[in-house]
């Protein structure tokens, strides 16, 4: 499924990033690599696309503090360079 490394990157470090003080921040994810942390959402996904380009899946997830949440399926973004962009939804 897409986006199953990057979650399994998120799930992995969350808990570290909680203690670091990160929650609320924007992470962006590639596979197992950690671009970096931002601190809206649109940040995020302009980091994404100027690093990974339009083709290229990766995730853009706000992290959560005490509570676990799942990205089950991509979301798709209308982007003002593209036609389609992809981040994750939370449920």
């Amino acid at each position: 499924m897409a986006l199953d490394m990057e979650l399994q990157t998120y799930l992995k470090h969350r808990p570290a990033w909680v203690q670091e003080g990160r929650v609320g921040s924007w992470v962006v994810i590639h596979g197992s690599d950690v671009l970096g942390f931002y601190s809206s959402f649109d940040a995020a996904l302009e980091a994404g696309y100027e690093r990974y380009g339009i083709n290229e899946v990766f995730m853009a997830r706000q992290i959560a503090g005490d509570r676990t949440t799942y990205s089950l399926l991509p979301a798709y973004y209308p982007c003002s360079t593209s036609a389609v962009r992809s981040a994750s939804l939370d449920v």
